[in-house]
C-alpha cells in the first residue's frame, strides 16, 4: 500500500509546489436545469472584505467581488478548515465558514507566527493583521469583528450570522454564488495609498507551507538512515510516516496489538527520507481530491498500483483509471468500459479503503487489498453478461440497469434518521469486500440477504433501510420480480467466478404433465432441481391467487400475507400449499392451465419429501422465483387472466 501511495505521489510531484498537498477542492455549481429541462450557467465569485485601516472600518460590497474559476484555489491559497483543535489561521474560507474570519482566525495567526518564526515581529504579514486585531474594528474580548465598524450595518442585521450578514450586503441572483470568503486590508505606508490581499503575500504562504513540516530536521530519531522508499541514504525517521493520515493507519494502527519487538522495529521497517515524505503527502492529496468514490453508501478511496513503467504514468492516466472504475459502480449503460479498460496496455491492481470521518478522526472501515485487473475486467463482464440473459425482466419495470452498483440496493442497510449507517458493521460493504477480494461466500447467505430485503419491502421500511428501493403498496408484485431477477444475476456471476457452488447440471429430465416450453427453458438454463421446481411451481400458483384477487378488486394481495418472508421450513412450505389450493378452488382459478402446474408441483413435492435439503432462506427464494417469472410474463397468449399495468410502481430508496 505504501509503495503503491508512493508511486502516485511520484507521478504527480512534478507538477506540484510543497503548498500544493494542502489545497483543498470544492464542489462548484456551474449550471442548473429547471423543471423543463432549460440550463442556466452559474456565475461564481470570491468576496474580498475590505478591512480599512486608514478609516477604521470593515466594507462588505459587490464591488469587491472576482470572478472564480479553476485556478482560484491555488490563487487563493484555499485549504478549507483545520481539522480539530487546531489554530484556525487560514484565510480564505467558503461562505458557510466565513465566521472564522470574523473571529478566530487573525488572533490565531498571530499566535501560529509567534510560535514558529523568530523575528515575527519585522513579518509585514505580523505587522497588518496586529493593526487589525488592535484597532477599533476587532472587540478583543470577544474575539470577533466589532458590528459597528462595518459600512452600512442596520440594527435587524445584528442577529443575523456571518454568511447570512455576507448575503444581506452582497445581494446575488439566482444565477449568481459566492463559493470563497478572503481579506483584503487597506493601509497607509509613507503615505501611499496601498491594497493588499493578505493571501497573496509571501509571509502568508510561508507559514502556511511551514505546517506541512516537510523538514526532517525536527523529526525524533532522525539519522543518516537508508530510506524505506527511495533505497537512497538520506536522513530518515520513522515519525514523519505519522503525518499521513492515510499511511498512518497502516502503520501505526497495524501494530498497535503487536509485540513490543515490533513496535520497537517501528523506527527500522518505516522509515523515510523528506523527498519521499513530500511525495506521500502529494499523494494523499491528490487522493482526497481525485481518486474517491461510493462502494455501498461508504466514501472509498481508490488507490491502484500500477505496474513496470512508474516514471511515465501521468495524473490524467490516473483520473482516467478512476473514470473508469467509478464507471463501474453505476446503474446506467457500460457499453465501452469493459472494451476500454481491456484495452489498456498497463497492467494495475486496485486498493478500496473505505473510511469514515468527522473531520476531526479517520477511521478505516473496510480496506480491499490488491484487486488484480484481470479479475476486475472479469467480475464485471460476468456482471454484464448475466444482466443481458435478463435485462427485460430486470429492466422493463424498474428502468434501470444491472453493475457493480447495483448490490448495494440489495443488501439491505439500517440507517439512523440522520441517514448514517446505523450498525457498526455494513452487511454491503463485507459483501462488496469479499466479491471484489475473490473469497468464497455461503450461498445461504446470500438466500438471507434477499430474505430481508423482501421482509423490509413488504413491511415497507422505508425510514430504516434507505438504500432499498421501495415501491407503492399496490405494486408490491414488482419488487418481488425485480429483486429477484437481481439476485439472480448476482447468483450467477458468483457461480461463475467460483465464489458458490453451482447447481449441479439437471442430465435427466422426468417429468408428470406438461409446462410452456419458456418455462421449461427457464428451469433448465438455471440447473433447477426437483425440490427447486416444487417451489417454482408453487409460486406461480401463488401468482395465480392474488391475480384472482386482485380482479375481485383487493389493492393488496391477502395471499402474499401467508409468506414468511424471513424464510419457511418445508412444513410451513406445506402448509401454505394447502392454503393455496384452498384460495384457488374458492375464487374458481383452477382452469386447465392452473390444474397442470398444480399437478407439476404436486409431482416434485412428492418426488422431493424424503430428501428436502433447502435451506428456510433458500425456500423463500425458489417460492418467489415462480411468482417473480409469471410477473414477467404475462402475455396476451396466457389469457386475459394475465393482463398487468406497466404504468411505474418504484419509489426510488433515500
Amino acid at each position: 500500500m505504501i509503495t503503491a501511495i508512493y508511486k502516485i505521489g511520484k507521478a504527480i510531484a512534478g507538477d506540484q509546489e510543497p503548498i500544493d498537498c494542502l489545497l483543498e477542492n470544492i464542489k462548484v455549481v456551474k449550471e442548473k436545469k429547471d423543471k423543463k429541462g432549460n440550463v442556466t450557467q452559474i456565475k461564481n465569485y470570491i468576496l474580498k472584505i475590505v478591512f480599512d485601516l486608514i478609516n477604521n472600518k470593515i466594507i462588505i460590497s459587490p464591488d469587491n467581488l472576482t470572478p472564480y474559476d479553476d485556478r482560484s484555489i491555488k490563487k487563493f491559497f484555499f485549504c478549507g478548515n483545520v481539522k480539530g483543535k487546531g489554530k484556525q489561521f487560514y484565510l480564505t474560507r467558503t461562505l458557510k465558514s466565513s465566521h472564522f474570519l470574523f473571529g478566530k482566525t487573525f488572533p490565531d495567526l498571530l499566535d501560529k507566527m509567534k510560535s514558529e518564526e523568530k523575528e515575527y515581529e519585522k513579518n509585514l504579514l505580523f505587522q497588518l493583521v496586529s493593526e487589525i486585531v488592535g484597532s477599533p474594528m476587532y472587540d478583543r474580548d470577544n474575539n470577533t469583528i466589532n458590528a459597528d465598524r462595518i459600512e452600512g450595518v442596520k440594527n435587524e442585521y445584528r442577529k443575523l450570522n456571518v454568511p447570512q450578514l455576507i448575503s444581506k450586503f452582497v445581494q446575488m441572483g439566482s444565477d449568481e454564488n459566492i463559493v470563497l470568503v478572503t481579506p483584503k486590508v487597506v493601509y497607509e505606508d509613507n503615505k501611499n495609498y496601498i491594497e493588499k490581499d493578505l493571501v497573496q503575500m509571501r509571509e502568508y504562504r510561508d507559514i502556511v507551507v511551514s505546517k506541512l513540516s516537510l523538514k526532517v530536521s525536527g523529526a525524533v530519531n532522525t539519522r543518516n538512515m537508508y530510506c524505506y522508499l527511495c533505497k537512497k541514504t538520506e536522513a530518515c525517521s520513522s515519525s514523519n510516516l505519522k503525518k499521513i493520515k492515510i499511511m498512518k493507519l497502516f502503520t501505526t494502527t497495524a501494530i498497535n496489538s503487536a509485540s513490543e519487538i515490533d513496535k520497537k522495529n517501528y523506527d527500522k521497517n518505516y522509515r523515510i527520507c523528506s523527498a519521499c515524505l513530500e511525495k506521500l503527502l502529494a499523494a494523499e492529496s491528490f487522493l482526497k481530491d481525485r481518486m474517491q468514490l461510493r462502494i455501498a453508501g461508504t466514501p472509498t478511496f481508490l488507490i491502484p498500483n500500477v505496474f513496470g513503467f512508474e516514471e511515465e504514468f501521468s495524473p490524467k492516466y490516473l483520473e482516467k483509471l478512476h473514470s473508469k472504475i467509478e464507471m463501474a459502480f453505476r446503474e446506467e449503460k457500460i457499453k465501452n468500459f469493459f472494451e476500454d479498460i481491456e484495452d489498456e496496455n498497463e497492467n494495475f491492481s486496485l486498493n478500496f479503503l473505505s473510511y469514515e470521518t468527522d473531520g476531526k478522526f479517520f477511521k478505516v472501515l473496510n480496506h480491499i487489498h490488491d484487486v488484480p485487473k484481470f479479475y476486475f475486467v472479469r467480475l464485471t463482464n460476468a456482471i454484464a453478461e448475466n444482466y443481458l440473459l435478463y435485462e427485460k425482466e430486470v429492466k422493463g419495470t424498474s428502468g434501470k440497469d444491472f453493475s457493480l452498483g447495483s448490490i448495494y440496493p440489495l443488501i439491505p442497510v439500517k440507517c439512523k434518521k440522520d441517514g448514517s449507517f446505523a450498525d457498526k458493521k455494513n452487511k454491503a460493504l463485507q459483501f462488496y469486500s469479499h466479491l471484489l477480494g475473490g473469497n468464497k461466500i455461503e450461498k445461504d447467505i446470500v438466500f438471507s440477504y434477499f430474505c430481508e430485503a423482501m421482509y423490509h419491502l413488504y413491511m415497507n421500511q422505508r425510514d430504516v433501510y434507505k438504500n432499498i428501493r421501495f415501491y407503492k403498496e399496490e405494486h408490491f408484485d414488482f419488487a418481488i420480480k425485480d429483486y429477484f431477477y437481481r439476485y439472480l444475476i448476482l447468483i450467477k456471476t458468483l457461480e461463475d467466478l467460483k465464489l458458490i457452488d453451482k447447481e449441479e447440471e439437471i442430465m435427466e429430465k422426468e417429468q408428470k404433465g406438461k409446462s410452456s416450453g419458456d418455462i421449461e427453458n427457464f428451469l433448465t438454463e438455471n440447473n433447477f432441481n426437483d425440490r427447486q421446481r416444487a417451489l417454482f411451481y408453487l409460486g406461480i400458483l401463488i401468482n395465480r391467487v392474488g391475480y384472482s384477487q386482485s380482479k375481485k378488486g383487493y389493492k393488496t394481495k391477502p395471499i402474499l400475507k401467508k409468506i414468511n418472508y424471513q424464510g419457511m421450513t418445508i412444513d410451513d412450505v406445506k402448509r401454505l400449499y394447502v392454503d393455496v389450493f384452498e384460495k384457488l378452488v374458492q375464487h374458481e382459478a383452477l382452469y386447465p392451465g392452473v390444474e397442470n402446474i398444480n399437478t407439476l408441483c404436486k409431482y416434485y413435492f412428492d418426488k422431493s419429501d424424503n430428501s428436502w435439503e433447502l435451506s428456510e432462506f433458500a425456500n423463500i427464494f425458489y417460492l418467489l422465483s415462480g411468482y417473480a417469472y409469471k410477473t414477467a410474463h404475462m402475455t396476451e397468449k396466457s389469457g386475459a387472466e394475465d393482463e398487468v399495468t406497466t404504468e411505474s410502481h418504484e419509489i426510488k430508496g433515500e
